[in-house]
């Protein structure tokens, strides 16, 4: 892909809840994921890309700058920073 953004036309957003409209309202911007793996901070990782989609229990990130794509499950997520402004 060498950093060529590609959208998934089949990825369906479902879900209804309240913090979910919020998500849902920002897929497509600019965001850091920052995430803690074991409740560790040595094992954490920081997710740097376009917000695509969420479901139940996972994100999933794309980085153009590396072509790589990202399936983050929601329980190891301490925060999100987008470098948009969000809509909500």
């Amino acid at each position: 892909m060498n950093g060529t953004f590609f959208q998934n036309p089949n990825f369906n957003n479902e879900n209804t809840s309240n913090e979910c409209n919020i998500l849902k309202d920002n897929i497509t911007k600019k965001v850091k994921v920052y995430t803690e793996f074991l409740d560790n901070e040595k094992n954490s990782k920081i997710f740097s890309g376009i917000f695509e989609a969420y479901k139940d229990s996972f994100l999933i990130i794309s980085d153009p700058s590396s072509g790589s794509w990202y399936l983050i499950p929601l329980n190891i997520i301490s925060y999100m920073e987008f470098e948009e402004k969000i809509s909500f």
